[in-house]
């Protein structure tokens, strides 16, 4: 009799578990938990056997060969030995997406489940069928924009690949040559704020200037927030994130540490990229700010805590206060163009690497970023540029 949930053969270190339904295995190597997962059905004799066989495989290949796989790519399961559970009748999307989720939910940050899967979890038709996605598409771009709607066919295209790998599809991806048709609008210009502009930026919210007579509080309270992530280039998410506790000395140096991000309204640890920490040096200007930041009394310790004594809302503080006084710099002539928020992280880096006082590999590694992705996605042209005579 196959157990309900969980069980492991008889010697062999790997655990095989019902996972709603599908073959997962469990073990240890080098002190991490492993999982690999198999879509199988837990409950088919034969099934059972592959899934004995590959655990026998993998506890051997640790405990007796020392020549574990760690690529795991030797453990995975080849299309001929995958069950067909869906019989002669023709596979829908919906089965098809719920089993990629199945597969990859370990894999996927919770914060694109969140935001990308449920768009598609929401809209999906249960009856809808490969040969019927235009007409889903159609519904899409009715429903969101083009950069919305690209996002959920790479995830749906996605699926449907995995399905054809493992024998579930038979034929062709036809979401493939939708996305390319799909023109979406090219990635704006990287623009950043001026030197000047920064300065009169910062003394605007420290002296409130163009405070509205009916404000409920203070702008200056964000003086320091604005500051700090002028100083740092960190993402507005980091920085609502940021505690007391990430500001350390270590071997007579002063350090800020990057460890998680507040998005959707709860806290996600590691940063955007996957990387589970990064340092940031802290200079005697950024140390003079931090030092001259009052502490105040706040359940989770922030160095920046909202008027109500939590986390800062990005999105009320960008609408409410940052775009109105940017604006009203823009018109004042203070300023030339309106830039968002977050383009505050490609002021830092642009000027950081324009100051000559760092490599741009130093750069990406204390703002979280690929050299590539730097370049590409973060470094301004500089307007002001005068060539010099060069013959």
């Amino acid at each position: 009799m196959i157990p309900d949930k969980s069980f492991r053969p008889h010697g062999i270190k790997v655990t095989i578990q019902n996972r709603s339904g599908l073959i997962r295995l469990l073990y240890t190597y080098k002190g991490k938990r492993e999982i690999i997962s198999y879509p199988l059905n837990y409950f088919d004799p034969q099934n059972q056997q592959i899934a004995i066989a590959k655990a026998t495989e993998i506890h051997n290949d640790i405990y007796l060969y020392q020549k574990y796989d760690e690529t795991k790519e030797k453990y995975q399961l080849k299309p001929k030995l995958i069950k067909h559970d869906f019989g002669q009748k023709e596979i829908t999307i919906r089965e098809i997406w719920e089993f990629y989720k199945e597969l990859k939910k370990e894999e996927i940050a919770t914060n694109t489940q969140k935001n990308n899967w449920s768009k598609i979890d929401k809209t999906l038709d249960d009856n809808l069928t490969v040969d019927q996605i235009p007409n889903y598409v159609i519904l899409l771009l009715n429903k969101y924009a083009k950069t919305t709607v690209k996002r959920i066919l790479q995830d749906l295209s996605a699926s449907i690949g995995l399905s054809i790998s493992f024998g579930k599809f038979r034929g062709d991806n036809p979401i493939l040559k939708i996305i390319e048709s799909l023109e979406v609008n090219k990635k704006k210009t990287i623009k950043s704020f001026t030197k000047d502009e920064v300065i009169t930026i910062l003394d605007v919210f420290k002296n409130d200037k163009y405070l509205p007579e009916k404000a409920l509080y203070n702008y200056s309270y964000y003086y320091n927030f604005v500051a700090f992530r002028f100083l740092t280039g960190t993402r507005p998410s980091e920085a609502i994130a940021v505690t007391w506790n990430d500001i350390f000395e270590k071997h007579k140096k002063t350090w800020l540490r990057i460890n998680k991000r507040y998005v959707s309204n709860e806290i996600i640890l590691g940063t955007k990229n996957g990387v589970d920490i990064r340092m940031f040096p802290v200079n005697d200007q950024l140390k003079d700010l931090i030092d001259s930041i009052p502490k105040i009394d706040n359940p989770n310790n922030l160095l920046f805590p909202s008027i109500n004594k939590t986390y800062i809302d990005r999105k009320n503080f960008s609408t409410r206060i940052w775009k109105p006084l940017i604006f009203k710099l823009v018109n004042e002539g203070l300023v030339k163009e309106y830039l968002t928020f977050y383009d505050v992280r490609h002021t830092f880096i642009t000027h950081l690497c324009r100051s000559g006082k760092a490599d741009l590999q130093t750069i990406a590694n204390i703002v979280g970023n690929s050299v590539p992705t730097l370049i590409k996605n973060y470094l301004a042209v500089d307007d002001s540029l005068e060539l010099p005579e060069l013959f």
